[in-house]
């Protein structure tokens, strides 16, 4: 590869995040902090689910045991959905399970290691307009939270208290503002550098309360509301507040001038119908992911997309633009912290 074409693909990448930009960040950037991935939460689940199941719900339990061995646990749910009672086995143990990860993770970065976030990193290159910067997530850990906080601005999650909060996205979009003029008849309001959280699979900190949904920065033993794996998801996505979040999230992304998805792997009807869509029609994504999944793949051969993943020395990418892939020995680009390096920060 010429360092002409590498200087060209790099002013692109650089120019990519600016103005009318919506992020995608999918597990992949939380597993390469360290947090557990899905083929760990599956083998947590097989070896701690069987010791406190009900007797009549161990034959609908092993016929996903089985199926997640061979398809991994989101084609098993999907496959053969579980019971109620099953599925808040599920939610209970992957939310503790990944609680704990994260509690574990955030205490050796804040109180040890001193390292930052990768999405700290990132937002320093981000043009921070007044309307805040859009994030979708599918994640439930706080990392993205805690990285934004880190990087000097705010989160806006839809909760605007800070201890026991219940859903208000008016009064959360109020607590950013810092002054108003008058030009004309109307008012006019400068807010705050803020990232807008949209969390259309639930979050460690929501908690379902005869009241409603709270957020809770603490620790209930009650079950987390977040949406598991498998067909249950669709319906449960339809509740409240995942749906004022799924909802929000695709107006971002319906209304983006372009995207960066960031290990997102492109296997979710909530974001699905509207993301690739978006992409299709033109807009100028880039993908960043350890290993692109086959959709992404698929797109990436588009001419207004940029994929990007890693090979054993370094990093390949695919784009339409570009005809063939191309392979950068030695070269990190596929991964947050790299794209940063040797994209952002040359």
């Amino acid at each position: 590869m010429s360092d002409d074409l590498l200087d060209k693909i790099k002013k692109k990448l650089q120019t990519h995040l600016g103005d009318g930009l919506v992020i995608v960040v999918g597990s992949g950037l939380s597993c390469a902090e360290g947090l557990p991935g899905m083929s760990d939460i599956s083998k947590y689940l097989e070896v701690n689910i069987p010791p406190i199941l009900p007797k009549n719900e161990i034959k609908s339990w092993e016929q996903i045991a089985t199926a997640i061995e061979s398809d991994g646990l989101e084609v098993a749910l999907s496959k053969y959905p579980p019971t109620d009672v099953v599925e808040q086995i599920i939610v209970k143990l992957v939310g503790d399970y990944i609680y704990q990860k994260e509690q574990d993770l955030l205490q050796t970065i804040l109180f040890q290691t001193g390292r930052k976030l990768a999405f700290s990193r990132l937002l320093n290159h981000v043009l921070k307009p007044q309307e805040g910067i859009p994030v979708i997530t599918t994640n439930y850990d706080r990392l993205i939270e805690v990285a934004v906080e880190n990087a000097g601005i705010g989160v806006d999650t839809m909760f605007p208290h800070h201890y026991v909060s219940q859903v208000d996205q008016k009064l959360c979009r109020k607590t950013y503002r810092t002054e108003q003029s008058v030009v004309g008849s109307k008012k006019r309001f400068r807010y705050r550098d803020r990232v807008k959280l949209f969390k259309p699979h639930g979050s460690l900190d929501w908690y379902q309360t005869p009241k409603g949904p709270v957020r809770y920065q603490g620790n209930f033993s009650e079950n987390r509301l977040i949406i598991t794996p498998g067909t249950n998801k669709y319906r449960q996505g339809y509740n409240a507040p995942f749906d004022l979040h799924r909802d929000e999230g695709n107006k971002c992304i319906d209304n983006a001038f372009r995207l960066l998805i960031i290990g997102y792997g492109f296997n979710d009807d909530h974001l699905e119908t509207h993301l690739e869509k978006k992409i299709r029609s033109g807009t100028p994504t880039v993908i960043l992911s350890r290993s692109l999944s086959p959709k992404a793949q698929e797109l990436s051969k588009l001419a207004n997309v940029v994929g990007i993943e890693q090979v054993v020395d370094g990093s390949r990418i695919i784009s339409g633009e570009y005809g063939k892939a191309i392979t950068l020995s030695n070269i990190i680009m596929w991964d947050v912290n790299g794209f940063i390096s040797e994209v952002l920060e040359t």
